[in-house]
Formats: C-alpha cells, structure tokens, sequence
C-alpha cells in the first residue's frame, strides 16, 4: 500500500516546507512496520522513515546510507536500475538477521513478464507525453516542448499530456496553451496505467512513464539528458533514447558540473526530436498510417 507522506520539502526547499514534511512523517508514528526496505539507499529516505517511527531501516550500502540503522552489500553485477532493484529484494531476503519483526508472506514465484499489450491504431490511439519531472535537472525546456507538439499537432496525432499539478507557474501557463488543444491526464497510479495499456506509446524525460510503458511493451521515445541510458533507460521492445552526443560530463547524477548548466538538454534541439520520434515510429509501425 502507499504511504500517505507529501514530502513538500523535495519539491520546495525551504523551512516551511521542511517543517511541513516533518509534521506529515511524525503523524506517520504508529500507522507503519518495525522495518523499512529502501531500494535506492538514500538518506533522505532514512531520515524521514526515522521520523515516522520505523524502528529499523535498512538498505544496502553505499556513500551517505549513514542514516540507515542497517546496510548489506550489494553485489556489482547490476548493469541496469531494474537489476539493482531486483538484487537489493534478494540481497535482503538472503538476510535472516534483517527480517527480526517481520512476518513474511510464504514464498510466492516472482511476478512473471507481462503480456506485451497489443499495439494500438496510430490513427486514434494517443501518444502520451510526460514533460516534467520535480528534479528540474531532468527537464527538457518547456519551450521545446511547445516547438515538438506544434509539430504533432500539424501531424494529426491523438495526444495527451501527463499533468503535473505541482509543478510551478511555468508549467501551468503551458497547460492554460494547451489545454485547448490536447488532453491533460490526471489521477492515480492505476488511472494513468490504464490509460497506457491504451495508448500507442509514451514521449518522456526520465521518468517513472517511459518505464511503465516499457512495461507494456509500448514505444517509447526517451528523452535522455545526464544519465547513462544503459543503466536506467526503459526495457521494452520498442524504445529509443534521444540525447546530445558527445557529452563528456554524462552520467552525472543529475548534480549538473558543467559550466553550460543542464547543457545535455537545454542543446537537444526539437528536430533530432523530432527525426527520433518519427524513426520510433517506423520502427514500431512499419505499414505507417
């Protein structure tokens, strides 16, 4: 299940937000598990997992895990983001000694592949858009946005724009330009889901929607800025990375050291875009519509 936690403070930095975040974890105490599992070993996590009263976190180790009250190795064969998720869950159901407090579920098979969702018809299906993400490092400027859905639009094709609610002034004067012209979706997890099972694909920066899409096996157009596409770009049978090549400061953990700040992104020009998403889509759909 969710955890009812709106961690103001990741999305604003401030006092008041901060105080606000920590009101929301404190009102956590007692509603949640002796033992927290975090896969990403971030200690802001641990932090506010103390503060909602989890008597034990645990994560594997890495610089900065210090918050965490317990840490296990994780082995270096991990290539890709999903690997590394999948071994620390094994890496803590190897642990005996991790688990005291727990009572497990039986051992139930893991989760078998999905059954690529059939690809739909380009003509009346939409492609879903998500362009925006809260860590501003990751976002491809607004503006090249607007050039790329001019040239959709001028395409006749059926789209819709991941809404991002607390995303800032900016992005809502973008939604007041094109709510006219697209749709804007909004809702929970399992509503967004739904809507790309039924989608023809997904354009995104790096996010959680590429990967869901992944995940169907739709297309995908990932627009990639200062990770390293091998280690978290989707798995799908139907993705492409776009990026600015060569960029020598690439990965760097999304803390931008170049003196052009954020420049593998604010340089990916709308018609390497543009090529990429029309080459993904003789790719995906080689009859053409």
């Amino acid at each position: 299940d969710g955890i009812p936690f709106d961690n103001l403070f990741f999305i604003r930095p401030g006092l008041s937000s901060f105080l606000a975040s920590l009101r929301g974890a404190w009102n956590l105490r007692g509603k949640l598990g002796p033992v927290a599992l975090d896969f990403d070993a971030d200690p802001r996590s641990a932090f506010w997992l103390r503060m909602a009263g989890v008597r034990r976190t645990v994560s594997y180790s890495r610089p900065y895990a210090g918050l965490f009250h317990r840490t296990f190795p994780l082995p270096d064969n991990a290539p890709h983001q999903a690997d590394k998720n999948l071994a620390v869950a094994q890496g803590f159901l190897a642990r005996r000694d991790l688990q005291k407090g727990l009572r497990l579920s039986p051992a139930r098979p893991l989760m078998p592949e999905p059954a690529p969702v059939p690809l739909l018809d380009p003509a009346t299906a939409p492609w879903i858009l998500s362009c925006f993400t809260r860590r501003d490092v990751k976002n491809w400027p607004l503006d090249r946005w607007e050039a790329l859905l001019e040239k959709m639009a001028c395409a006749r094709l059926p789209l819709l724009i991941l809404d991002a609610p607390d995303a800032g002034e900016d992005f809502r004067r973008f939604r007041e330009r094109w709510s006219a012209k697209v749709g804007f979706l909004r809702g929970s997890l399992a509503k967004i889901s739904g809507h790309v099972r039924n989608a023809v694909g997904v354009v995104a920066t790096d996010n959680f929607l590429g990967h869901m899409a992944g995940y169907y096996g739709k297309p995908v157009l990932w627009i990639n800025g200062s990770s390293d596409p091998r280690r978290v770009m989707p798995q799908g049978p139907f993705t492409c990375c776009v990026q600015v090549e060569p960029m020598a400061c690439r990965p760097c953990d999304h803390r931008c050291v170049n003196p052009k700040h954020k420049e593998c992104l604010e340089s990916l020009r709308v018609e390497e875009v543009w090529k990429a998403f029309e080459d993904l889509r003789r790719l995906s759909f080689p009859a053409g519509p």
